[in-house]
């Protein structure tokens, strides 16, 4: 006897066990693998919503797929029951049936056109859910957009709300969408909740190469988030909701979660919260790796539709910090795993809730030769690295100016900025080799870094690890290619330059230029260190590499020390960039940070930011301060440094806001509590010891030759006058009461 599949049970209206399925109430689509925390199904209910209750609108019908034929029995000459007509029916039956079925057909057809018309008439009047909400059988309606090119616009691009990841201060949805999706104006979307509580929209952004997968950052409802029935995105103007997954959120945490994974060659790394404690300790049930394994799989289709399930459990080889290194899964069983949900068991904690999906890059399978990068080009000598949010103003300067030294790529870990920095980057687009990564997943730069080293690998021998507000001050090799630019003096000025302003220092002689009173431009300078085929920042780390050998070391690790800056007397941010406008530091040097020689990390990726551990044989080599230094433009005017108190990025540096935890962390800023209040003094702190030498180095040969008044790096003045605002904001700022800031 056939039987029609049981109804899949819900917590709001649908069918209680054994109760009869009433035909063309319920449409279950079996395309999403299941995971932790979320149905394996997503349900379609076709309800009367004339009450515009969008709870009980899930899904529109834009990704229906239209439920198999029942079972016929046996295909020997035997009529199948296909449409699930009962055996015996004659055929003048079933005739009279199917002609009352098309009349009644057509008149629900006449009945629509009609309440369409006089939408139209009435200028709209009647929206979709007015529609949805006045025919039962329309519940599901869907505005469609057009598609041109091939190219899918709008709503027709996003597929489905696959993920939720619950913040302290946001949640965020990932949504996949169809290739060649333009990304979504976030004004076009609200987030819903519930079925009836709307939020806005952060940002929304690709989360992975291909653009296949949004990141959209949800302002949190009223509500907590696990207490909703279901979440979803829709489109402000037609009140349509996006199809979703999410129909459960009790367990939408962000720790434990597996958020990220990366495949490499010889094994998958994943990157997990819940693993460590606050220091970057294992816990107790992740001590023994040979009681943990990865987990690969779900539920997928083969080639026929069939709805099949795998899964492949694998060793852990090693945990650190926040990343979980897994053996490859069996070579056989890699195509049949890819795209489906990867995750890690821990014994007392069971299966991490993931996010994350098994991929196989090709250029990660197929390796260039150690030299070369995936388009078998030479790699790039030296890259730089870093995880911001929110420095837009500053990049053009940062970039520029190590893009002089020798860096020649840039890997930008974006932590959730919602300011100008695509249009920043837009404008460097032309002369820098620069990669923009949306990271969302907030308190993780060591693994962000652990990820930029495996992505960087590929593309580049040693990389820069530093923030936004640390610039290198390589001061014996930008005086060595002065002073082989000059016919005298330029080496006798090193010393002058840290205490001496600018007008104070002697007049130097520059023959590239054929005269012998004008210092030379930076195209001059430029040229000059090309012809040698070597860079500023690559002799300072093959000099280092080379005494690293007269003292029998393999280098892994070239150590500067920093310098912190103060406000330097200043109450607004400087107009001509941080090089110029900040002079006065504190006198003892405090941490360092490293250039990093890639295939001498450690395979366990642990980092504390400033460096790597390295594998066996390799060791770090510090840079006398004569040398270089790192100028960390740190304690910036309070417009700027207050910024701080929102988040730090690191994930073992405590957030300030958390006093019993702060008072005992060691990058506490003297003087400061837990709240964003300016002490009185804060424009003179932080000042013991003037130094001028990259101020008066970037002034000389930074500046618009169009605009003197102005730096290479104001982007067309806009920076600079939206710098002015700020100041005058600032101002007026500090003009008020100490009460009322």
């Amino acid at each position: 006897m056939n039987q029609r599949p049981e109804c899949h049970r819900r917590s709001r209206g649908g069918y209680e066990e054994g109760e009869e399925e009433k035909e063309g109430d319920q449409i279950t689509v079996n395309n999403m693998p299941p995971s932790k925390g979320r149905d394996s199904s997503v349900v379609l209910m076709n309800r009367d919503l004339s009450n515009r209750d969008l709870s009980q609108l899930h899904i529109p019908s834009s990704s229906w797929r239209e439920p198999l034929p029942l079972a016929t029995g046996s295909s020997k000459g035997k009529t199948g029951n296909h449409l699930g007509y009962r055996k015996g029916s004659s055929w003048n039956h079933w005739l009279g049936a199917s002609w009352k079925s098309l009349m009644l057909s057509l008149v629900l057809l006449v009945l629509c056109g009609t309440l369409l018309i006089v939408s139209e008439v009435f200028n709209d009047q009647l929206g979709t859910d007015s529609l949805a909400g006045g025919l039962p059988g329309l519940s599901s309606f869907n505005v469609v957009e057009e598609q041109e090119d091939g190219v899918a616009h709008g709503r027709t691009g996003l597929r489905l709300v696959r993920d939720i990841v619950a913040f302290p201060d946001e949640v965020m949805l990932l949504v996949t969408t169809d290739p060649n999706t333009l990304k979504p104006d976030k004004n076009s979307l609200q987030c819903l909740f519930g079925g009836n509580e709307r939020t806005g929209i952060y940002t929304i952004e690709w989360k992975d190469d291909a653009k296949t997968i949004l990141a959209v950052r949800c302002q949190n409802p009223s509500l907590p988030v696990n207490e909703t029935e279901f979440a979803t995105l829709i489109f402000a103007d037609s009140n349509v909701p996006l199809l979703t997954a999410v129909q459960n959120t009790s367990n939408s945490s962000w720790n434990p979660l597996v958020y990220e994974t990366i495949t490499l060659p010889d094994s998958v790394l994943l990157f997990a919260k819940g693993l460590v404690d606050s220091q970057g300790r294992p816990n107790n049930h992740s001590k023994v790796l040979d009681k943990l394994h990865c987990s690969f799989g779900g539920q997928y289709e083969d080639e026929l539709g069939a709805r099949l399930s795998i899964e492949v459990k694998t060793k852990v080889v090693v945990i650190s910090q926040e990343v979980v290194r897994c053996e490859l899964p069996p070579q056989d069983q890699i195509q049949q795993l890819k795209g489906l949900p990867v995750t890690l068991y821990v014994p007392k904690v069971g299966k991490f809730r993931t996010v994350a999906y098994f991929d196989i890059p090709e250029r990660l399978m197929n390796p260039s030769k150690p030299d070369q990068n995936p388009q078998g080009q030479e790699k790039f000598f030296v890259c730089a690295c870093t995880m911001l949010w929110n420095q837009a103003d500053f990049l053009r300067e940062w970039i520029m100016y190590h893009g002089f030294l020798g860096i020649e790529k840039w890997y930008l870990y974006d932590n959730n900025s919602d300011d100008d920095i695509e249009e920043v980057l837009g404008s460097l687009s032309n002369d820098y080799n620069v990669s923009r990564i949306p990271w969302p997943w907030i308190k993780t730069q060591e693994a962000g870094f652990s990820h930029c080293a495996l992505r960087a690998k590929a593309e580049c021998k040693w990389v820069l690890f530093a923030d936004v507000d640390e610039f290198v001050y390589p001061s014996l090799d930008l005086h060595l290619v002065l002073s082989h630019t000059s016919q005298k003096g330029a080496r006798n000025s090193i010393n002058l330059a840290r205490n001496q302003s600018l007008e104070s220092l002697p007049k130097i002689a520059f023959p590239l230029t054929g005269n012998w009173d004008k210092k030379p431009s930076l195209e001059a300078m430029s040229n000059y260190i090309r012809k040698q085929n070597t860079s500023i920042i690559r002799t300072l780390i093959e000099r280092t590499v080379t005494r690293g050998l007269r003292e029998n070391k393999t280098v892994g690790e070239v150590r500067l020390v920093c310098h912190n800056f103060g406000p330097s007397n200043l109450v607004t941010a400087p107009e001509q960039g941080v090089t110029v406008g900040y002079t006065c530091r504190t006198k003892k040097a405090e941490r360092h940070k490293s250039f990093v020689l890639l295939e001498a990390i450690s395979d366990t990726l642990l980092n504390v930011v400033h460096h790597f551990k390295l594998a066996d044989g390799y060791r770090q080599m510090p840079v006398h301060v004569r040398i270089a230094v790192i100028n960390h433009y740190k304690y910036q005017v309070w417009e700027v440094f207050k910024a701080k108190f929102v988040r730090r990025v690191a994930t073992y540096v405590t957030d300030w806001k958390s006093f019993n935890k702060t008072s005992f962390s060691h990058d506490v800023t003297p003087g400061l509590g837990t709240d964003a209040i300016e002490p009185e003094d804060w424009p003179s702190k932080f000042c013991e010891e003037e130094d001028h030498g990259l101020r008066n180095f970037t002034l000389t040969y930074f500046r618009n030759p169009e605009s003197p008044e102005k730096m290479l790096w104001h982007l067309d003045g806009r920076i600079t006058q939206l710098q002015k605002q700020r100041n005058r904001e600032a101002e007026e700022q500090k003009s008020l009461p100490q009460a009322a800031r």
